[in-house]
C-alpha cells in the first residue's frame, strides 16, 4: 500500500468539480490542470485497484455501479462516506461526474506522478506502509493498493527527476543515458530511442490534459537550440556525432540559430562524422575566411613561350625563371612543361565543348 499524506484537508470539490486547481501553499505547484485526482481515481478503479481517501477523520471510499448509455455498457463512480468512530454505515456521498473511461489510456506511474505531485505541491509526503493508516485532524491521507502502481512508486526517480531544476528557463543537461523527457523535473515523454544525456526542459511547453508533451517533435528544435548554445567543446562533440540508434541524432536546430564560439570548434575539431542536421547548421554559420583556388591558366593565359630562359604567358608576362643553380638542359625541360600545360588547356577545352548541349538538325530527325 502507498499512502500519499499532506497537512492539509482535501477539500471534496476536488473530485467532484470540474477544471479546479487551486495550490495556495505552493508558488510554482506542479499540478495544472486540476484533472489529477480525478483521473487517479478513475484509473486506479479501473485497473482493478483500491482507493481510501481520509481528511481528517472523515473517511471516503469508491464503489463501481453498472449503467448503460444508449445501448453501451459502462461502470459509474460512486463516492461513499464512512465516519470513523461512529459505528454508522457507510452512506453514498455522490455519484462522480465522470467513468473509469475517464484518462483510459492512463498507466500506473501516471497515478504515482499525479498523487506525488499533489503531495509535494501541498508540502507532504508518500511513503509504503503494510496497512491502512486510517484518519488524523489536520491530515489528509490517500491510501492506494494495488501492485503495478505500487511497483511503479519504487521507480519514482524515473518519474520525478533527481538533481532537476524547477524554475528557470532553457535545457537542463543532466549526465546518463536517458529513456524519458522531463519538463521542471517531471516525466512528461517516454523517447522511441535512447539518448546519450538526459533533458529537462525549463521553458513553456505545450502538454496534453493527462501531462504529457503534446508531439515529441515541439521540443526537439528547443533541445538542439540548446545544444549548439553550449560552451562546453567536449560536451558538444559527444552530442553532435551520436550515430543513429541514438535519439540526439535526429534533433536539428532552428536555422536562423546563431551557434556558440565552442560548437564552431566542436565541428572543425571531430574526427567523427557530424550529424546531418548539425553539419547543416554549421555550414549555414561558418565564418571561416575562404581562400579562392588559384588558377594558374586563367592568371597566365596560353600560349607560352621561352623568354631568355624565362617562360611567359600570351602577354609576355612572366611566369616563373630557371631555377638558381638548375642543371644543363633547362630549355628543353621548359618546353617540355609548356607543351603539358598546353594539353591540360586542350582537354579543358574539350570537356567544356562536350558539356555543350548540341542540337540535332532535321537529318537527325526520323
Amino acid at each position: 500500500m502507498i499512502i500519499f499524506e499532506t497537512p492539509t484537508l482535501l477539500d471534496l470539490r476536488s473530485l467532484t468539480v470540474m477544471g479546479l486547481s487551486a495550490k495556495p501553499d505552493s508558488h510554482n505547484p506542479i499540478g495544472m490542470f486540476g484533472t489529477g485526482l480525478k483521473y487517479s481515481v478513475a484509473s486506479i478503479l479501473r485497473m482493478g485497484g483500491e482507493i481510501t481517501i481520509c481528511v481528517g477523520q472523515e473517511e471516503y471510499f469508491f464503489r463501481l455501479e453498472d449503467a448503460e448509455f444508449r445501448g453501451q455498457d459502462y461502470q459509474q463512480i460512486v463516492m461513499l462516506q464512512k465516519p470513523m468512530f461512529t459505528g454508522f454505515d457507510a452512506k453514498i456521498v455522490q455519484t462522480l461526474p465522470y467513468t473509469t473511461a475517464y484518462g483510459r489510456n492512463w498507466k500506473p506511474w501516471m497515478v504515482v506522478r499525479e498523487l506525488e505531485s499533489n503531495t509535494r505541491d501541498e508540502a507532504g509526503r508518500s511513503f509504503v506502509a503494510d496497512d491502512a493508516a486510517g484518519g488524523e485532524l489536520g491530515l489528509t491521507r490517500i491510501q492506494v493498493k494495488h501492485p503495478e502502481i505500487e511497483a511503479a512508486y519504487l521507480s519514482l526517480g524515473d518519474i520525478f527527476l533527481e538533481r532537476a531544476h524547477r524554475e528557470g528557463s532553457g535545457v537542463q543537461i543532466l549526465p546518463g543515458e536517458g529513456k524519458y523527457l522531463y519538463w521542471r523535473g517531471l516525466r512528461v515523454h517516454e523517447l522511441t530511442h535512447p539518448s546519450l544525456k538526459t533533458y529537462n526542459i525549463l521553458d513553456h511547453v505545450q502538454l496534453t490534459e493527462d501531462r504529457t508533451l503534446d508531439g515529441e517533435w515541439r521540443v526537439h528544435e528547443v533541445i538542439a537550440d540548446a545544444i549548439i548554445k553550449l560552451d562546453d567543446v567536449d560536451l558538444i562533440r559527444e552530442l553532435i556525432t551520436v550515430d543513429d540508434k541514438v535519439w540526439e541524432h535526429r534533433l536539428e536546430p532552428r536555422s536562423w540559430r546563431e551557434p556558440s564560439a565552442a560548437f564552431k570548434t566542436a565541428v572543425t575539431t571531430t574526427s567523427r562524422p557530424v550529424s546531418p542536421s548539425f553539419s547543416k547548421h554549421f555550414a549555414k554559420h561558418d565564418d571561416r575566411p575562404r581562400t579562392e583556388a588559384f588558377d594558374l591558366l586563367g592568371l597566365h593565359p596560353m600560349p607560352w613561350k621561352l623568354d631568355g630562359g624565362a617562360v611567359v604567358d600570351k602577354f609576355g608576362r612572366k611566369i616563373f625563371d630557371a631555377p638558381y643553380d638548375y642543371p644543363t638542359r633547362w630549355d628543353e625541360t621548359a618546353k617540355a612543361l609548356i607543351q603539358m600545360m598546353g594539353a591540360k588547356e586542350l582537354d579543358s577545352e574539350c570537356d567544356d565543348h562536350q558539356s555543350e548541349e548540341i542540337e540535332p538538325d532535321d537529318g537527325d530527325l526520323f
